[in-house]
């Protein structure tokens, strides 16, 4: 192996180490190619995506056809896990919700009673569900050659958890409605909600 080679190696494994030491949490940075091929960019990354995937591939020998100049603007990656279906439960809470006030304003008992019974059992089921999700912004920026190859990368991570709340004033709310209460702007005077977790 030639000095220039393994000069050009020694390079690149450093800043794959300081990279690694860089980052606390698992790379979200992919191009399209190396996303659709479950994330092998590890191993046959194209320069500009090698820039973060495995910058030693930058030290390598580049075919004809790499380009001299490579640019991802931006790389952006998004994740949703609803594994309750939170999102269909909070339609169908807004869909219940909106026929109480219906039933409230035109004065028919019957009606918000069996929507308060149906709304205090919703919110009972998605008090505590959870959905997760996580997305990334990134871009990166590779100049490969022979004899010295430079790239750089930035990339920016948020991940947001959010939970249902059931409040027990609306529990009351809902058991005096239920009692035959006709309260007005019903709707405005409810307490539960989605929280946003805090990150641990």
């Amino acid at each position: 192996m030639n000095t220039i080679r393994l000069t050009k190696l020694s390079l690149a494994i450093g800043l794959s180490v300081a990279s690694a030491q860089l980052l606390a949490n698992p790379q979200q940075f992919s191009s399209a190619r190396s996303f659709a091929m479950g994330s092998t960019g590890v191993a046959a990354a194209h320069p500009a995506d090698a820039v973060a995937k495995n910058p030693a591939l930058m030290a390598g020998q580049q075919n004809s056809w790499t380009d001299d100049f490579g640019l991802m603007l931006p790389s952006f990656n998004a994740r949703v896990a609803d594994e309750e279906e939170t999102g269909d439960q909070i339609d169908e809470i807004q869909d219940t919700i909106d026929d109480i006030d219906r039933a409230i304003s035109q004065a028919n008992s019957a009606d918000a009673q069996n929507g308060a019974a149906t709304l205090r059992q919703q919110l009972q089921d998605v008090d505590r569900d959870t959905v997760r999700a996580n997305g990334s912004l990134g871009l990166a920026l590779a100049a490969p050659s022979r004899n010295l190859s430079v790239g750089v990368f930035a990339n920016g991570n948020l991940v947001v958890t959010a939970r249902g709340e059931f409040d027990e004033d609306d529990d009351a709310r809902l058991a005096a409605i239920e009692a035959g209460a006709l309260p007005a702007n019903f709707s405005n005077q409810l307490e539960s909600r989605a929280r946003i977790l805090p990150l641990r």
